[in-house]
């Protein structure tokens, strides 16, 4: 019926950013099994005019070097690019002499001359979080030829975004993802032909089919429905109260902001500004476009900023029963 109704395993100091745009990418299902594009090793021999993808041998002009303090220095926007971050994800700010790299929700900073990175509202001192008050180091605008360009700690970037990282000392390397072995597929649950009466019941199904690992000791559903303003989603409502009555969950329909209020939303000590839903999962759907037999949504399933797993779905419907025909994006944290 269509209407006019209006309307995220613990962090500690390692905060773990799991990059994924599309379906798979660094997501840990075992002990050196590393998922998708992101699984590649990456080696930086330092000092060389070349790094190393899977063994394949990449040219480059910017080399990986080393700090007076012995930190390995890489260029930020090739590994971004080697990693499969959009330009379109990546921002300079000319004025604060800032890049500001944007995946889903969350935004990471690094700043010219600053020995930090931002991250979830945070900021995480690379002396303080990765090598001890005798080593310091900061982000650096390199001139190479004719271009200025932007180096990070090796290690902050691993950190930050959830790479393994390791160190050669026969070939002076640096390495993301050494001896992790590539799996084509993440286990992820294909949408395709999921049906029934109710499309957002038909996501939610979807959605909690997946990314169990949030469900340990599972005792709240929340469902967030502020952007689904164009369909009515009363029968929905009735059966996630039937779902959550059959299988001992509670049921809120809430936002993150709601929830928090209700004291439901817990913080790290280390980290205040990173909320997380304790014993709980958040359903939001957002409507992209809704006409009377065709769905365009966003959803997903939130527990942590580093928990959350979600997708752009295409949802069609033929006497009465909704199907998933097309699912553009799908991506985990």
């Amino acid at each position: 019926m269509i209407h006019n109704k209006t309307k995220k395993y613990q962090l500690a100091l390692l905060i773990v950013f799991v990059l994924t745009i599309v379906i798979s990418e660094n997501a840990y299902a075992e002990y050196n099994v590393v998922y998708g594009r992101n699984a590649r090793e990456i080696q930086f021999p330092i000092g060389k005019d070349y790094y190393l993808d899977n063994g394949e041998r990449i040219n480059t002009d910017t080399p990986a070097y080393l700090t007076d303090e012995g930190i390995t220095m890489i260029p930020l926007r090739q590994i971004c690019k080697i990693f499969d971050i959009d330009d379109s994800n990546i921002t300079w700010d000319e004025k604060s002499k800032t890049v500001s790299i944007t995946i889903a929700d969350w935004v990471t900073t690094f700043a010219a001359n600053q020995s930090h990175a931002t991250k979830f509202n945070v900021i995480m001192e690379y002396s303080t979080f990765w090598w001890g008050a005798a080593k310091s180091c900061h982000n650096e605008i390199k001139s190479i030829g004719d271009k200025s360009v932007f180096f990070v700690p090796f290690r902050a970037y691993g950190d930050l975004f959830g790479f393994p990282m390791s160190w050669n000392d026969e070939t002076h390397s640096a390495i993301f993802n050494e001896g992790y072995k590539f799996v084509d597929d993440i286990e992820i649950e294909s949408p395709l032909e999921l049906s029934g009466s109710d499309p957002y019941f038909v996501i939610f199904n979807w959605l909690f089919r997946n990314s169990l690992g949030m469900h340990f000791d599972l005792k709240y559903i929340a469902v967030d429905m502020t952007e689904a303003k164009s369909y009515d989603y009363t029968e929905f409502i009735a059966m996630m109260k039937s779902f959550c009555d059959n299988n001992g969950y509670v049921f809120m329909q809430d936002t993150r902001a709601g929830l928090f209020e209700k004291g439901l939303l817990k913080s790290l000590e280390e980290y205040p500004d990173y909320k997380y839903f304790k014993n709980g999962i958040l359903i939001m759907f957002q409507d992209i476009s809704v006409t009377e037999n065709r769905i365009v949504i966003n959803a997903s399933k939130w527990q942590s900023p580093d928990g959350a797993f979600g997708g752009n779905l295409i949802l069609e419907n033929q006497r009465g029963i909704w199907t998933v025909t097309s699912n553009n994006r799908v991506w985990m944290s």
